[in-house]
């Protein structure tokens, strides 16, 4: 390991990444204060590089650090080549890029996974996320920062809890302590809570996998970890996610955790201050893994008929009923999400404190985005409902009504004959090419339909009761009378919903820019569209 010395004096160091160079690990060390403020590991760039990752070091401006790197050549480099500035560099062509999806949130640059500490506040709705800042794969666990108003348009600020020396930063979730049951309030602002997990093997001094908490009392502006970290010591080998409610019944919080891929268990621990746990029932999820979930529902609608939802970061959920203290399963597990393959939605996390006690989740939407500056997205935000089907009580999704405002230029459609003779009408060959659409179809009973759609072929078969897309299949129930589908296109991804709801699929696709339905002909088989609505989608950049 070699060591230089270098000053801050402005807010953010810039880096060139080249992702095709070996890593090199870095330590930043503060001599004023004699302690690590910063490690991670980056692919170094030089004159060439795939793109410049910014990092905020500006709580430290002034401040003389030390820099280590594994060798003399990797110091020289990088401090050949880093540069200081109060802004970010490299981002000139921000979300103009090739493969940048047009209304899914990406990172603005490096990598990025779970969904994290989702909370709603003062008109805003706050999104975390895993990020890596410094290459477009999966290390250096940070929370990455974005908010919005409208859960469609956002806005990235910069990341808001770093690795320490208790771990690297895993995912987790967010409250707001609205009765300041912690003590921490100091303004007119409640305390905002995030709480994650330290990956204590990703530390410089490896140790266990502990669960953490940071606050705010800014209104969600700044956070700080608290001093007494970790608020939950060792439970189990990697036991992380640690997902935290307000229980009213109970007037207690409520921790759902992940106990590791050894006991493969989900712990439910209770605190009346947030910040000292006791641990009170374990709980085995069939198949379940990783991201717990747990929320109360009303059935069909109705208040007095609550149900609660125990969810895993596949979407798999268990209805059943929660005193406070142990999840009592009365059905299920069921999938809420359809996942064929590799690519697919995963680790889905709801936002907490939402208006009118809306349901709402966003997932990490897996697959690589083809681009050297950033990689993976979220998939579009979607509303829960919970109805009750012939075959019993399921969870439904929905896209956002807040989609919708991003509909242009449309094009509507009734009483389409489809043959396998004519091809594609002349009316859907007059839409001009795009990637990014809001389809809905509906279809005759008797209709068996091939539609290519950006690329992508889906067959639409009413007589079977399916719908067919890449590798995955999906029914209709038998008593579900119309044939709805909607089919939302973006820059490399496709998400498709249907039935109510009960149907939801959400992809990592190459899509194509073309006209956005096509009948190839031979192939579309026969049938009635009773009615297409297609609808140009305007990027949210």
């Amino acid at each position: 390991m070699t060591k230089k010395t270098i000053t801050i004096t402005q807010k953010y160091f810039n880096i060139p990444v080249n992702n095709q160079a070996p890593e090199t690990k870095v330590i930043i060390r503060d001599l004023k204060n004699q302690n690590t403020i910063r490690y991670f590991s980056i692919s170094l760039g030089n004159d060439e590089y795939d793109f410049i990752a910014y990092y905020d070091l500006s709580e430290f401006i002034d401040h003389e650090v030390e820099i280590e790197t594994e060798n003399i050549d990797d110091t020289t480099k990088l401090l050949t080549f880093l540069k200081q500035s109060d802004s970010p560099l490299g981002l000139k062509e921000l979300y103009r890029e090739n493969h940048r999806p047009q209304f899914h949130f990406s990172a603005r640059r490096g990598w990025l996974n779970d969904p994290n500490g989702l909370f709603y506040y003062a008109g805003k709705y706050h999104m975390f996320f895993q990020h890596n800042p410094f290459a477009i794969r999966w290390g250096n666990m940070h929370w990455g920062h974005a908010v919005s108003e409208d859960l469609i348009h956002w806005r990235e600020l910069g990341d808001v809890l770093c690795p320490d020396e208790l771990g690297t930063m895993h995912s987790g979730s967010g409250v707001v302590d609205w009765n300041n049951t912690s003590g921490l309030q100091r303004n007119e602002h409640p305390p905002i809570m995030l709480f994650y997990t330290a990956a204590g093997r990703f530390s410089p001094d490896p140790k266990e996998y502990t669960q953490c908490m940071a606050y705010s009392t800014d209104g969600g502006e700044t956070f700080v970890k608290y001093a007494n970290n970790p608020v939950v010591g060792y439970t189990a080998v990697q036991a992380r996610d640690p997902k935290v409610i307000w229980h009213e019944e109970s007037q207690k919080w409520i921790m759902v955790l992940y106990n590791g891929d050894q006991a493969k268990t989900f712990l439910f621990l209770t605190s009346a201050n947030l910040l000292d746990w006791q641990i009170s029932h374990e709980i085995a999820f069939p198949g379940g893994r990783e991201c717990p979930e747990l929320f109360p529902m009303p059935l069909d609608g109705c208040e007095d008929n609550i149900k609660w939802i125990f969810m895993e970061a596949n979407s798999r959920y268990l209805i059943g009923q929660f005193n406070g203290e142990k999840f009592e399963v009365e059905a299920g597990p069921y999938d809420s999400l359809g996942r064929y393959g590799e690519a697919c939605a995963y680790a889905g996390q709801m936002w907490s404190n939402a208006p009118c006690h809306r349901k709402t989740i966003i997932h990490w939407q897996q697959g690589d985005c083809c681009s050297t500056e950033f990689n993976q997205t979220m998939t579009i935000p979607v509303d829960l409902s919970l109805k009750s089907f012939f075959d019993g009580v399921r969870l439904c999704a929905e896209p956002v009504k807040e989609l919708k405002k991003l509909r242009g230029e449309n094009w509507e459609f009734t009483n389409v004959e489809i043959t396998s003779q004519a091809g594609t009408p002349e009316e859907f060959l007059d839409i001009p090419a795009d990637d990014c659409w809001d389809i809905e179809f509906e279809l005759d009973e008797k209709s068996n339909i091939f539609v290519n759609i950006c690329g992508e072929d889906v067959a639409l078969d009413a007589e079977s009761r399916n719908i067919r897309i890449s590798a995955a299949t999906f029914a209709f129930p038998v008593d579900m009378k119309e044939l709805k589908v909607r089919i939302i296109i973006d820059r490399s991804s496709i998400e498709l919903f249907g039935a109510e709801g009960r149907i939801w699929y959400a992809k990592r696709r190459l899509t194509a820019c073309t006209q956005p339905v096509l009948f190839p002909h031979q192939t579309c088989g026969n049938g009635l569209l009773k009615k297409v609505k297609i609808y140009r989608i305007n990027s949210i950049w």
